[in-house]
């Protein structure tokens, strides 16, 4: 029954959303209560059938994991500041995610990244431009996920998670 529902609500706001003519559309949280098929089936439908190059969709969310994939552009808000804006190319560029093993953590904090965590037991540095050549030799490049951009550019500095 519950999954009728929520077929239902998806099915609603697509209705809502296809009936818009509208060069910009503001959604915030269009997701919340929803379970995941229903949470993708949505943002499928929101691509299919309302995004055709011509309008722009702008998606405040805390389930940033999830609409990854679908973003060409990241805004990022720390307390109401914009901390950073930039397209998700540029990210790519800008930003590197270096995972290391135990014996280069000390190396890799001293060239200070922004943050530093684990992910699935593999310890990562998240580095704001190239780090050093010697380095960036002493792990392997990855694509920084924007959930840890978000953590390294919005958290308290007395937060910083210390990683071997």
């Amino acid at each position: 029954m519950e999954t009728l529902y929520n077929s239902m609500v998806v099915q609603l706001h697509l209705s809502l959303i296809a009936a818009i003519d509208a060069r910009v559309m503001i959604l915030d949280e269009p997701t919340l209560g929803l379970d995941i098929l229903s949470r993708k089936a949505f943002y499928e439908m929101l691509i299919d059938e309302w995004c055709d190059g011509e309008r722009t969709v702008i998606i405040s969310t805390h389930q940033v994991e999830e609409i990854e994939t679908l973003l060409s552009d990241v805004m990022i808000l720390n307390e109401g500041k914009l901390v950073l804006n930039i397209s998700l190319e540029d990210v790519d560029s800008r930003f590197v995610a270096l995972s290391h093993d135990a014996l280069s953590a000390e190396r890799i904090a001293a060239a200070h990244p922004l943050l530093r965590y684990r992910q699935q037991g593999e310890a990562i540095a998240l580095f704001d431009g190239a780090p050093a050549e010697d380095i960036a030799a002493l792990g392997q490049r990855m694509r920084p996920k924007l959930v840890d951009l978000f953590v390294a550019l919005t958290r308290a500095p007395e937060l910083d998670r210390t990683v071997a």
